[in-house]
């Protein structure tokens, strides 16, 4: 496995979602939540209970650090946008 922590695969998610959203944009969704399923890396946004907002994910195959999916969407919405889709 080339990403065995959540660490590297933030450091590997961060410029993608940087250069797409913005830096300022994604650092306001620290904390981020982060889950090792199935050799796949889900990395989301977070966003304070009190706010209304879009969150990211992205999803990175821990085996070969493939980008298999970038997207955002509105809390409290089924709103989905900038929906990619890597293979």
């Amino acid at each position: 496995m080339i990403l065995p922590d959540s660490i590297t695969a933030i450091n590997i998610a961060e410029p993608i979602l940087f250069r797409l959203y913005g830096r300022d944009n994604i650092l306001k969704q620290k904390p981020y939540e982060n889950y090792l399923i199935n050799n796949y890396w889900i990395i989301m946004g977070t966003m304070p209970k009190d706010k209304m907002g879009g969150v990211f994910l992205i999803i990175i195959d821990a085996r070969d650090c493939r980008v298999l999916r970038i997207n955002t969407w509105e809390i409290g919405s089924s709103k989905t946008t900038g929906l990619i889709f890597l293979a």
